[in-house]
């Protein structure tokens, strides 16, 4: 909504720009001449500039595409390896687990070493 109010005050402050500078000049450019109100020359100069500067722009938005896109698929593998790990650390805990149960049920309690000694 704020945008939409911005919009319409610069609007409306090109359209009185306009209204106001209605005097024709003519602007040399080498051999080129050109002819034109000066509201709308100096329009058609700041927006070839905008564009101009946004165009200059352009290479590092690309740059930071990729760059991000690439860091997105590290990410994913990363927590790939991580998921990985934590599933080999718990086959190893219960291999431990189950080794020192086995060696607990192996192993004779107090009672039977008691009775084998008698």
């Amino acid at each position: 909504m704020i945008f939409l109010i911005i919009g319409l005050i610069v609007g409306g402050a090109a359209v009185v720009f306009i209204l106001q500078n209605v005097v024709t000049i003519s602007v040399h450019l080498f051999s080129w001449e050109l002819q034109g109100s000066l509201a709308l020359i100096l329009i058609v100069a700041i927006l070839t500039g905008a564009i101009l500067s946004a165009l200059s722009f352009l290479p590092d938005v690309f740059r930071n595409y990729f760059e991000i896109s690439s860091l997105k698929k590290r990410i994913q593998k990363l927590e790939a390896d991580a998921d990985q790990y934590k599933k080999n650390i718990e086959e190893l805990s219960k291999k431990t687990g189950m080794i020192s149960e086995q060696k607990i049920t192996e192993s004779p309690t107090i009672a039977e070493t008691i009775n084998s000694l008698l």
